[in-house]
């Protein structure tokens, strides 16, 4: 086994007890460095994880929420929601689906049960979507979250879209990210 690159050895499939010696070559000589003493005080996890400015990676979750469908206070009965969200310590991303096959009401069209609340401040505008024949309007469709708040306000170019932009039946999709 001597002289061979750590790349050239078997694959093992007994975990390391850091009691094992490697050699270390340094300055020509060989020296007997215990597998403790290389990875002392180097175990690496979320809360280990050090950015520039010194800041550490606080949390990593994914989880789905609750979207609901609204036209001014009429909550729409939606079919097949889908929606997931990834957290990586303050920035959230998040994608969603509903469809509705019967509208109720009038009104602006929003979503309400984001899984966490903006941070406080501004309007983040994020990129929305329709499948073709769900949307009667020309203009591209984005929403955006307010400060602080956990609704999607959906719009389009000439302002906020009122349900009347929308087929009798059809489906949203967003994906975009924010930060809590």
């Amino acid at each position: 086994m001597a002289d061979l690159k750590i790349s050239a050895l078997t694959a093992s499939t007994t975990p390391l007890a850091g009691t094992e010696v490697l050699p270390i070559v340094q300055s020509s000589t060989t020296k007997q460095v215990s597998v403790a003493n290389l990875t002392a005080g180097r175990a690496v996890g979320a809360t280990s994880i050090q950015f520039g400015s010194g800041s550490v990676l606080s949390s990593y979750e994914t989880g789905t929420w609750t979207p609901v469908l609204q036209f001014g206070a009429n909550t729409q009965t939606i079919t097949t929601p889908i929606a997931t969200y990834v957290k990586i310590g303050k920035s959230v991303t998040v994608n969603m689906q509903v469809t509705w096959a019967a509208k109720s009401g009038v009104g602006r069209v929003y979503i309400t049960g984001l899984p966490f609340a903006k941070e406080a401040g501004g309007t983040v505008p994020l990129l929305a979507g329709c499948p073709a024949g769900s949307v009667v309007t020309v203009s591209a469709i984005f929403y955006n979250v307010d400060g602080g708040g956990t609704t999607l306000n959906f719009a389009e170019q000439a302002g906020d879209i009122n349900s009347v932009s929308l087929a009798a039946s059809g489906s949203l999709f967003c994906s975009g990210t924010y930060f809590v």
